[in-house]
């Protein structure tokens, strides 16, 4: 569910999400980390034990979940190459979502209740929820879930 845009203006268009690179800052620790391609791994956010699976890839945040019927894990983190500002899109999602925003490993903003899009969607024209500033991760929680686990701004996100 995530496509993402090396370039430093523009976009591509592929199953899944849609990321805009806008604004690259330098590459942070994170973009260092060591974690496989799609490992599934424990994290904390605020008080929450999670377990979530990981993608740092191209091809990986290109396809994200679409296409999935179920999230799977607690969660799915995008680890960005760099950090950047964002724009995603739900391109092929059978489910809802909460997208946490993520900075220096603290939650900067979240979009809850992102909608699945209509069986009947254009899918070119699918609305796009950008990133509130830049970011270095996201995390895509079931929609309601951000909520139900308080997590909020300003939530620290720990590896285990």
């Amino acid at each position: 569910m995530g496509l993402l845009s090396f370039a430093l203006v523009g976009g591509l268009v592929a199953a899944g999400w849609k990321v805009f690179s806008v604004v690259k800052a330098p590459p942070t620790e994170i973009a260092s980390l060591n974690y496989r391609d799609r490992e599934e791994i424990e994290i904390n956010l605020g008080a929450n034990e999670l377990v979530v699976e990981v993608v740092n890839t191209q091809a990986s945040i290109t396809q994200g979940l679409s296409g999935r019927p179920a999230i799977g894990a607690d969660g799915m983190l995008f680890i960005l190459p760099a950090p950047q500002m964002t724009s995603f899109w739900m391109k092929q999602m059978q489910f809802d979502l909460d997208l946490v925003w993520i900075k220096d490993e603290k939650v900067v903003s979240i979009t809850a209740d992102v909608p699945q899009p209509a069986a009947d969607s254009n899918q070119t024209q699918l609305p796009t929820y950008p990133s509130p500033g830049i970011v270095d991760m996201i995390l895509e929680l079931p929609a309601g879930k951000a909520a139900e686990l308080g997590i909020v701004t300003g939530a620290n996100l720990e590896f285990k």
